[in-house]
Order: structure tokens, then sequence, then C-alpha cells
């Protein structure tokens, strides 16, 4: 297993934000500035203000209750589900990638090495034979309305 360093707020490129700038943020909101002042002056978004002003216990609550909410919206489903429609989605959209997938299959790559490797390229040609012919056919018509 490979282990990353982990960086300070100092050494992290991604951090916009150093520790001495939260101090000063949390301290600025309770005196009363608003959350949108405070990411104007640190180049931040809004949000992410919001975000350092809050605790972790009052973070962990928050999502605690939009998660129970959405639950009773109905509108969180668990990971199985969203691949599984997600999946559908795809395959009725595009049909051709059944197909793919069985093809590209990790037991059908080690039965079949040579076989795989030709229909990759076959398979993509096609694609893209596919998408030229859309494409000119969309451009024909452009042409064609704007004389």
């Amino acid at each position: 297993m490979v282990k990353f360093p982990k960086f300070t707020r100092k050494e992290d490129d991604r951090c916009k934000l150093s520790d001495q700038d939260i101090k000063e943020i949390k301290e600025r909101h309770k005196q009363g500035e608003s959350y949108a002042s405070l990411g104007r002056i640190f180049g931040v978004t809004p949000p992410a203000i919001y975000y350092w002003c809050k605790t972790n216990k009052q973070r962990r609550e928050t999502s605690k209750k939009n998660y129970e909410r959405n639950v009773l919206n109905g509108t969180t489903f668990n990971d199985k589900e969203y691949q599984k429609t997600y999946r559908k989605k795809r395959l009725k959209l595009h049909p051709e990638t059944r197909e793919y997938e069985k093809e590209m299959s990790c037991s059908y790559k080690k039965e079949n090495p040579e076989k795989q490797k030709a229909y990759g390229k076959t398979y993509h040609a096609k694609n893209r034979e596919k998408r030229n012919a859309q494409s000119s056919a969309y451009y024909k018509k452009k042409r064609q309305n704007n004389q």
C-alpha cells in the first residue's frame, strides 16, 4: 500500500486559507461580518467560509439532518441502486456498449488476447465513423439553413 505524505496547510498548494486565516475568519464572523464579505476578503466562496465557521460537531449534525431529510423525501439511495439505474440509462442510449463490455471483460481478454485487441480497434473505428457521419450531416443542415 502506498502512503502519501501529509502536508500542513502551508505546504499544500490546494489550500487557500492558512490556519491563521481560519482563526481570523472565525473571530470576524463572531463580530458580525457576513459570509459573503469574508469570502471576498479572503478570496474564497461564502460556503467555504460557512464551513470553517462551524465546528466539527455542528458539521456532523448538519450532515445527519440532511441525510434524514433526504431519506424522508426519498431522494437518497445506495450506490448499488444508483449504478443499476445509471447502467440502464447508458445501455438505453448506447446499446452497443453491452457488446463492448463483453469483449473488454477480463475473462474474455484472458481467453482471446488477439481477438480482444482487434475488436477494440474496430469498435473505436466504427464509433469514429459514426460520429464523423453525424457531425457532417449536422453541418450540412446548418449550411443549408444559413443560405
